[in-house]
C-alpha cells in the first residue's frame, strides 16, 4: 500500500488509518504532518485531500479520522497542532469523499482535539475527545457541550462504543480507562425533546443476573472491579429546574400497587434516578442473635413496572422492564419457582415477626399490670405473662451468640430463606418441604396465640376494667406493618 506524500516537505508517518464500516475498499488515512488521504479501491490508488481542508495550518498533525457508520462518502477528522504551539481546535466533516470539508468547531471548544466518534445508532450524536475533557454534540456537530458527569478535564485520547452494553469507553492520559455506562439516553436527546417540560429517555433494561456467594483468598495487590449495582436507572430530561412545589417518583407493579417512592432529580437537563430493586429486608422478631441471612430483601420479580413522576400538578408516566438473564444456566421456570419460594419464606418471616410482637406485648403488659393489681388478679396476670414467655422462646433464640447452638423458628426460617436466595436456580425438594413444615409450625403457634387472645386475655381485660385499670391492647397487623 502506497500513500502519496508529495505535498509533504519531509518524510511522514501514518498516524491514523480507518476502513469504512460500509465498504472495506474505502480507507481513510492521516499523517503526523497534516496529510489526509482516501482510497476507494482498497489502497491501489490514493487521493491527497489536504488542500481541500479550509483554515487548516500546514503540517498540522491529523490525530484521527472517523469513517461514518451511515454513508461511505462521509468522514470526520481531528487535527492537533499543539506541537507547533497551536492550541486551537481543528475539527472537520466531509460528505463527498473529502472533496469539500466543513469545520465543526464552535466557541465551546477551546483546546485541541484528539479523537471523534460517531454513534452507531444515532448519526447526530457525536463524541469528541479533547485535551481538556469529553465533549458531546446531539445535532451532528453544530453545537458542542462538555460532558461533566464525573469525567474530569483530562486528555481523552481514545474512545470505543461497546456494541452490546452501549457503554462509552474512554482512554485517557492521566486517569487510565473510564467507562460511561449506557449512553442510550443520550441517543434520545433531540431538538424536540429539549423543548419539553419533562421527557423520559430510554435506558438499558435491568437484567436479573446470577446470584451466589464465593469464597476466595486474595493477595494484597489484586485489583477487583465492582459488580454492577442491583438497580435500574430511570432517566428523564427537564427543560427547567424544578424549584417550587413537591416532586417525587413512584414505582408501581403490574397490578397497580405502589411499591416504591423515590426522590426525583429536579435539575435542568438530564436527570438519573436509581431504583434499587431489592425489597426491604423482612421483619424478624427481636433476638440477641443476628438473623444474618434475613438482613436483605429479595429482588422484585421480572416484569414491567410503571414509573410516575409527580411534578407539581403534572404527572408524567413511562414503563420500565426488569428481565431475567437470557444467558442463565437455569431455566425460566426454575427461576420463577425460586422467586415464589423466596417470597414464601419472606412472608413467613414477617408473619412470625407479627406473631411474636403480639406475644411479647401481652407478656410485658401483663407483667406491668400485675405490679399494681390485687393478689388474685396479679396471679392471673403473671401466669399469662409466663405462658407468653414460654411461647416466645419457642419462636426466637433468647441466648446471645450463635455458638450456643440455640435455634428456634426464627433462626430456622431465616437460614432457609438465605440458602434459597443465594442460589440462582430452583430450590431443592427438601428445601421446599422443609419450608412448608416450618410454615405449619408457625401456624400452630399462631393458633395458640389466637386461642389465648380470645379466651384468657378477654377474661383478664374484663377483670382489669372492673378494677379500674387499662386493658391490655395488642397491636394490629396494619399498625405493625406501618412501623419502620
Amino acid at each position: 500500500m502506497t500513500i502519496d506524500n508529495s505535498t509533504a516537505e519531509n518524510h511522514c508517518a501514518i498516524f491514523t488509518i480507518n476502513e469504512s464500516p460500509l465498504d472495506k475498499n474505502v480507507i481513510w488515512a492521516g499523517t503526523d504532518d497534516g496529510n489526509i488521504q482516501v482510497t476507494a479501491d482498497g489502497g491501489k490508488n490514493w487521493t491527497n485531500l489536504t488542500p481541500n481542508v479550509p483554515g487548516l495550518p500546514a503540517n498540522t498533525w491529523c490525530s484521527y479520522i472517523e469513517p461514518s457508520n451511515y454513508d461511505k462518502a462521509t468522514a470526520y477528522a481531528t487535527f492537533d497542532g499543539h506541537r507547533n504551539n497551536d492550541m486551537n481546535p481543528y475539527l472537520y466533516k466531509t460528505t463527498d469523499f473529502g472533496k469539500t470539508w466543513v469545520s465543526l468547531s464552535d466557541k465551546n471548544l477551546k483546546i485541541y482535539n484528539h479523537i471523534i466518534k460517531e454513534d452507531p445508532v444515532n448519526p447526530d450524536l457525536l463524541f469528541l475527545g479533547t485535551e481538556f475533557g469529553l465533549y458531546v454534540s446531539i445535532n451532528g456537530g453544530k453545537l458542542w457541550s462538555q460532558f461533566k458527569g464525573k469525567v474530569p478535564n483530562v486528555s481523552v485520547r481514545d474512545m470505543v462504543i461497546h456494541a452490546r452494553e452501549n457503554d462509552l469507553i474512554l482512554g485517557t492520559h492521566g486517569r487510565g480507562i473510564m467507562i460511561i455506562d449506557d449512553i442510550t439516553p443520550l441517543r434520545e436527546l433531540k431538538q424536540d425533546v429539549l423543548s419539553t417540560e419533562l421527557t423520559f429517555l430510554k435506558s438499558r433494561d435491568y437484567v436479573i443476573d446470577a446470584l451466589g456467594m464465593t469464597q476466595s483468598f486474595r493477595g494484597d495487590d489484586e485489583f477487583t472491579g465492582a459488580n454492577p449495582p442491583e438497580a435500574a436507572t430511570i432517566t428523564y430530561y427537564m427543560k427547567k429546574r424544578h424549584i417550587f412545589g413537591d416532586m417525587n417518583m413512584q414505582i408501581y407493579d403490574k397490578n397497580g400497587k405502589l411499591i416504591k417512592k423515590l426522590p426525583a432529580g429536579k435539575r435542568k437537563g438530564v436527570n438519573k434516578v436509581i431504583w434499587r430493586l431489592r425489597r426491604k429486608p423482612p421483619k424478624v422478631p427481636a433476638s440477641p442473635q443476628m438473623a444474618g441471612f434475613a438482613m436483605q430483601g429479595p429482588l422484585y420479580p421480572a416484569g414491567e413496572y410503571t414509573v410516575k413522576v409527580f411534578k407539581g400538578e403534572n404527572t408524567f408516566e413511562t414503563k420500565i422492564a426488569v428481565k431475567l438473564n437470557p444467558n442463565s444456566t437455569h431455566s425460566k421456570a426454575d427461576r420463577m419457582q425460586r422467586a415464589k419460594v423466596i417470597n414464601q419464606a419472606y412472608d413467613l418471616l414477617e408473619t412470625l415477626s407479627f406473631v411474636d410482637k403480639q406475644i411479647v406485648e401481652i407478656r410485658d403488659k401483663s407483667k406491668k399490670s400485675a405490679k399494681e393489681s390485687s393478689k388474685s388478679l396479679k396471679k392471673k396476670l403473671l401466669k399469662l405473662s409466663d405462658k407468653m414467655d414460654i411461647l416466645h422462646k419457642t419462636l426466637v433464640a433468647t441466648k446471645e451468640g450463635a455458638i450456643t447452638g440455640e435455634e428456634q423458628l426464627r433462626e430456622k426460617i431465616a437460614q432457609m430463606y438465605g440458602y434459597i436466595m443465594f442460589y440462582g436456580g430452583k430450590p431443592t425438594d427438601s428445601q421446599i418441604e422443609r419450608l412448608n413444615d416450618l410454615e405449619k409450625e408457625v401456624s400452630v403457634q399462631n393458633e395458640s396465640l389466637q386461642k389465648i387472645k380470645q379466651s384468657e386475655l378477654v377474661k383478664l381485660n374484663k377483670l382489669l376494667v372492673k378494677a379500674g385499670k387499662e386493658e391490655i391492647k395488642v397491636i394490629t397487623k396494619e399498625e405493625y406493618f406501618k412501623e419502620d
